[in-house]
C-alpha cells in the first residue's frame, strides 16, 4: 500500500471518530434538553391520579385513608366555590359542560347579568401523598357526551380547562395524565399576556373566564 493510501485511510477513520463523536454530543444534548424541558414544562411531564365522586368513594378504593379522603374532598369543594369556570348565560354553560350540568352561582352576579358555574361531579387526587397535588375540582365535558371522537372524548375538565380521561367509567377511576392538566401553569407573561398550558392543546377549552 502506497504513502498515499495510508494517508487517505488515516484521514477517513479520523473523520469517522470526528462524526461519532459529534452525534453523541448531539444526542447527549437532545437528551439533557428533554430533561431541561421536562423540569420547566409540566405538560412534559405525567401524574398518576386517582378520580372520585365523593370522598365514600374514596375511602371504599382504599388507596387513601377514611380521614385524608374527606379532607381531600372538602379542599376540592373549596377550590370550586372560587375557581369553578363562570359563563355569562346558561346556554354557554351547558354548551360545554353539558344539558343540566350547569347551575346559577352563589355570589353575587356579574356586572351585566347572572353568572353560570358547572357542577362539580368528581374531583382528582394524586395516586400518592408524595406527589403533593392539591385536589382539584372536574366538571363534566359536553364534547364527550356528544361522541364527538377521541381527541374531545375526555369524559371531564379542569376549572381552566385542561381535559381528564380516565381509564374507566365507574365509582372511582385512575388517569396518568400531564402534569399541566392538574397542575395549572402559566407561560409566557403575567394575567392576560400569560397563557395556560394543557397535556394536549388541542382540546384545551376557553370559554370559561
Amino acid at each position: 500500500m502506497s504513502s498515499q493510501d495510508e494517508t487517505g485511510g488515516t484521514d477517513r477513520g479520523r473523520s469517522l471518530k470526528r462524526s461519532e463523536t459529534v452525534t453523541l454530543i448531539l444526542l447527549a444534548g437532545a437528551g439533557a434538553a428533554s430533561v431541561a424541558l421536562a423540569r420547566i414544562d409540566p405538560s412534559q411531564r405525567t401524574e398518576d391520579i386517582r378520580i372520585y365522586p365523593n370522598a365514600e368513594a374514596c375511602s371504599a378504593g382504599r388507596v387513601r385513608t377514611a380521614d385524608e379522603c374527606r379532607a381531600d374532598y372538602a379542599e376540592a369543594l373549596r377550590t370550586y366555590a372560587t375557581a369553578a369556570p363562570t359563563y355569562p348565560t346558561l346556554d354557554l354553560c351547558e354548551a360545554q359542560h353539558g344539558i343540566g350540568q350547569c347551575r346559577r352561582r352563589d355570589a353575587a352576579p356579574q356586572p351585566g347579568g347572572d353568572a353560570f358555574v358547572p357542577l362539580m361531579v368528581a374531583y382528582a387526587v394524586g395516586l400518592t401523598a408524595a406527589q403533593k397535588l392539591e385536589p382539584q375540582p372536574l366538571f363534566r365535558n359536553a364534547d364527550a357526551q356528544r361522541g364527538l371522537g377521541l381527541a374531545s372524548a375526555a369524559s371531564y375538565r379542569t376549572s381552566w380547562g385542561c381535559p381528564i380521561a380516565p381509564a374507566a367509567d365507574g365509582a372511582s377511576s385512575a388517569a396518568r395524565v400531564p402534569a399541566a392538566s392538574v397542575r395549572r401553569t402559566v407561560f409566557g407573561g403575567f394575567g392576560a399576556t400569560g397563557r395556560e398550558v394543557c397535556g394536549d392543546p388541542e382540546t384545551t377549552h376557553h370559554g370559561g373566564s
